[in-house]
């Protein structure tokens, strides 16, 4: 919900109502939020990947593997200086660095839905019933895919999340 929530702040009919950036400082900072977000969402599927193939075989060199998956994902030199323990997140909430890409792909087929389905996101009451009715309401007794097929009538993607980054 956070990250719903965050697509609205980045939304620019919000900064036009809400801060006072020019339109094209409004355009600049859209566009540096995309490619920070594409940005943040390689890393992510870098550390995902990481965790995933540490666990088929935690016996190997993590060291390397941390450094080949980083520099296959985030296009930097490969460096195998042990950092991968520092990632507290392995041990706190492990197999979970999936799910911050999965709130992205959920808030932008959110976003696009509503969109498509009441025009304006601003001072629309509408949008307020749906996010209750669809997401808050039912808590955690829908799983996130289904909720989301729900509310938006498709199946979870990553379709909206592509198109919100290439515009």
């Amino acid at each position: 919900m956070a990250t719903i929530l965050q697509y609205f702040t980045s939304d620019p009919d919000w900064l036009r109502m809400n801060t006072a950036l020019t339109n094209e400082e409004i355009i600049r900072f859209v566009k540096a939020r995309k490619a920070s977000l594409l940005l943040r969402l390689r890393n992510l599927t870098a550390l995902s990947i990481f965790e995933f193939l540490a666990y088929e075989d935690p016996e190997q060199d993590l060291n390397k593997l941390w450094s080949r998956t980083r520099s296959k994902y985030l296009f930097v030199s490969e460096n195998e200086t042990p950092q991968w323990a520092a990632q507290s997140i392995y041990t706190t909430h492990p197999i979970y660095f999936q799910n911050y890409i999965l709130a992205e792909m959920i808030a932008a087929q959110t976003i696009r839905h509503l969109k498509e389905k009441y025009g304006q996101l601003l001072k629309n009451a509408k949008i307020a019933e749906f996010l209750i009715q669809n997401y808050y309401g039912p808590g955690s007794s829908i799983d996130w895919p289904e909720k989301v097929k729900r509310a938006t009538g498709r199946k979870l993607g990553a379709e909206a999340l592509v198109q919100q980054l290439a515009i």
